[in-house]
């Protein structure tokens, strides 16, 4: 029989790949958990149509190996994939470059961060400093919430409503006062693209901005942050700065 030009001597020909039972069992709870962090294991189970004996090993094998972690009763993406993320959270090709984080941060004169959204949580990518950029490191750990950086704040108010209140409606008991602080500028938010959050017992101060790529779709948060009275004092200034460079990457 003739070879495929593809084929290598000595290698078996490459067969078309099979579903899985086991990978795809896996695949459904880490979308789900995905879409809806907080999961308990009776919604997991509804929610993939697969009893909830099956699933509870599923989930305390991903548990374990730290794709998910729970606080007792629910489900959340494990440190596993934030690491993951951040390695491979690369931007559409030509949107966002070193070069453009370092001019941010050269006409700012503050530290700036891009970030990834992920779940109910925001991955730093990249920052600028003084030492100028840094890729952050790739160990898992896991990254802050939404409503806790003003990235985050900005991508959230980027969602559409329904999506945003539904995020909020599921937060923790715990999370009950970052959504209050989130649904008293949300309107300012939305008018102006700028979020803005506090840091380090108050003495840093961030402004937040959401990236779009060439079709209008949220891909990253652009943040930049130092002392909180010398970013408040600038503010104005700064949420300019950052929207005039975010929408000169939208436009490429």
């Amino acid at each position: 029989m003739p070879l495929n030009p593809s084929d290598k001597p000595g290698e078996p020909r490459a067969r078309k790949a099979q579903p899985h039972r086991a990978v795809d069992r896996v695949t459904q709870i880490l979308d789900a958990v995905v879409t809806v962090p907080g999961m308990l294991l009776s919604e997991v189970a509804r929610a993939i149509g697969v009893p909830r004996s099956s699933v509870h090993a599923y989930l305390r094998g991903l548990v374990a190996n730290g794709r998910l972690a729970d606080d007792g009763s629910c489900y959340f993406i494990g440190p596993a994939l934030f690491g993951l993320a951040r390695v491979g959270a690369l931007l559409p090709i030509g949107l966002v470059s070193h070069a453009d984080l370092i001019a941010v941060h050269e006409e700012a004169r503050l530290t700036v961060r891009l970030a990834v959204p992920m779940a109910d949580r925001v991955v730093p990518i990249a920052e600028v400093g003084a030492g100028g950029v840094a890729a952050l490191p790739a160990e898992p750990h896991v990254p802050p919430l939404l409503l806790a950086t003003a990235g985050g704040m900005a991508l959230l108010a980027a969602r559409p409503s329904a999506e945003c209140e539904g995020f909020l409606q599921r937060r923790a008991a715990d999370e009950r006062g970052q959504v209050n602080e989130f649904l008293r500028d949300l309107i300012q938010i939305r008018r102006t693209r700028i979020a803005t959050r506090p840091s380090d017992a108050g003495t840093q101060l961030a402004l937040g901005t959401a990236v779009r790529n060439h079709a209008g779709v949220v891909v990253a948060a652009l943040a930049v942050e130092g002392d909180a009275a010398h970013v408040a004092a600038r503010s104005v200034g700064l949420g300019k700065l950052l929207l005039r460079h975010v929408d000169a990457w939208a436009m490429r």
